[in-house]
């Protein structure tokens, strides 16, 4: 995974290597985990009567950037662990440690993506939370699509003919484990800190092994963190799809939605085409007139080319009233 580097030496460019696999292997192993658990009976989606057209149309569901979410606060608690980590070992008075973390606050301010890509997609356990209809579902007018856990997941594993790293698991709400992992990382991390002042490299060469390390560490406190989400949002029962594409894989294939002035990139996962009977039900809104809401159900189906006698359509059982 490290580039080639002129003014780096070799062998502490395959520490960084060695180092990287490391750190890996603490994150895989936490993520086989994950990935030994059954899928859910179901996942849901939710949405705007937008989205529900355009998914049912499409059949895609988008994967968004991860540096793009709705809610950016998200992935920065993520990540502020390692970061605090990383400051405590600076005010040991450890210079290297102090322009490492440093370099490394500056790497997840985008540099992470010199060496991957991180997209994910939202579903939720629960196809009734009203959290959710506030948030995601239009304010309780919106929709959810309702998926067969296990043939979704499936699907969208199977999909990798890229070579993209794709999977799905819950979302994990535990500061503490995940505080833990971030701890193994650093530890990893630590003893490469000092190794271009132990060899008097210039300090051209110094910032450019600081930046290498930085970006592999970052690569794995993400990956880390993407299983994780702070206790507050445990009522979410989130069930996330991930993707990773290393730089040198393509990603010819993105295409950018506007966030306010932003451009935030997001891939697609054509669902439809893999398994069009994973689609199982469309739950209305609590705040939608459920006689106008079912017939669009209705028509959005149609449109999207499924038989609505074969996919359920019911109403939130939650009373709600709108703002």
């Amino acid at each position: 995974m490290v580039k080639s580097n002129k003014i780096v030496p070799a062998d502490m460019l395959e520490a960084i290597e060695s180092c990287y696999q490391r750190c890996a292997e603490h994150v895989d192993e936490f993520a086989s985990q994950m990935d030994s658990q059954p899928a859910p009976a179901s996942v849901y989606h939710y949405t705007n009567s937008t989205g529900l057209l355009g998914i049912l149309e499409s059949g895609k569901v988008r994967l968004t950037d991860i540096f793009g979410l709705n809610d950016p606060s998200e992935l920065r608690h993520g990540v502020n662990h390692a970061c605090e980590i990383l400051a405590a070992e600076a005010l040991k008075d450890h210079s290297a440690a102090k322009l490492f973390a440093e370099k490394f606050i500056r790497v997840m301010g985008g540099g992470v993506q010199e060496s991957a890509h991180f997209f994910v997609a939202c579903f939720s356990c629960d196809g009734d939370d009203l959290g959710q209809w506030r948030a995601y579902g239009d304010n309780g007018r919106g929709f959810a699509l309702g998926f067969g856990g296990g043939l979704i997941e499936k699907a969208f594993v199977n999909v990798d003919e890229r070579g993209y790293g794709n999977a799905g698991f819950p979302v994990t709400y535990n500061d503490a484990l995940l505080r833990k992992m971030h701890q193994l990382l650093v530890r990893e991390v630590l003893p490469l800190i000092g190794m271009p002042f132990s060899r008097n490299l210039s300090d051209a060469a110094t910032n450019e092994f600081m930046k290498e390390l930085s970006i592999h560490l970052s690569v794995c406190v993400i990956r880390a963190a993407i299983f994780f989400k702070h206790e507050a949002y445990k009522n979410e029962q989130e069930y996330r799809f991930l993707q990773i594409r290393e730089v040198n894989l393509p990603v010819d294939d993105l295409k950018h939605r506007t966030w306010g002035y932003s451009l935030i990139r997001f891939a697609e996962f054509d669902w439809k085409t893999r398994d069009q009977h994973a689609l199982r039900e469309i739950v209305i809104g609590p705040a939608a007139n459920e006689n106008d809401a079912r017939l669009f159900a209705r028509n959005c189906l149609l449109a999207g080319g499924f038989d609505p006698e074969k996919v359920i359509v019911r109403q939130s059982k939650i009373p709600y009233r709108s703002n």
